[in-house]
């Protein structure tokens, strides 16, 4: 399952540096891995539910972190996303499994300086209350529907 969430990560990573359509970098993923049955499909659903969520994740990270989204590496806040979507909307894995694994590629990686923050945040969303913005803002019905404010702007002047 390691190799499903390290993957999911460097997918992230691809389509948000090279602006890489999802579809095809989950394929092209798949396709370069030995990953099959329940890694293949919690891979696929990590990378989507980072997607569909992404707003949402980032608000939730930000209420857990003491840096800015803005200032954190892209490799450390694609790992703290597919990690809270796990700790938040996945019910079948379990909050030390998301954790300990997420602290493991940190630490393997380039930027393991970043694995006592990363376990800091992780630790702080598992064990925080977050509320949720209400929907009565267009601000607030973007992170709620992880959709740009743009879009939202539009969707309620129409």
């Amino acid at each position: 399952m390691a190799n499903a969430r390290k993957a999911a990560i460097n997918c992230l990573l691809t389509i948000d540096r090279d602006g890489c359509y999802s579809n095809i970098a989950i394929d092209n993923t798949l396709k370069r891995s030995d990953m099959q049955g329940a890694d293949s499909a919690l891979f696929s659903a990590l990378v989507y539910g980072v997607l569909d969520r992404k707003y949402l994740l980032d608000y939730i990270i930000s209420k857990c972190s003491s840096k800015a989204i803005n200032k954190l590496s892209l490799f450390v806040l694609e790992t703290l996303r597919v990690s809270v979507l796990q700790l938040k909307f996945m019910d079948r894995i379990p909050p030390f499994a998301a954790i300990n694994e997420a602290v493991a590629i940190v630490k393997k990686s380039k930027e393991r300086y970043a694995s006592g923050f990363v376990n800091a945040v992780l630790r702080a969303v598992q064990r925080e209350t977050i509320d949720l913005p209400q929907p009565s803002d267009a601000e607030n019905l973007s992170i709620l529907c992880s959709c740009d404010i743009n879009i939202v702007n539009r969707l309620i002047d129409d």
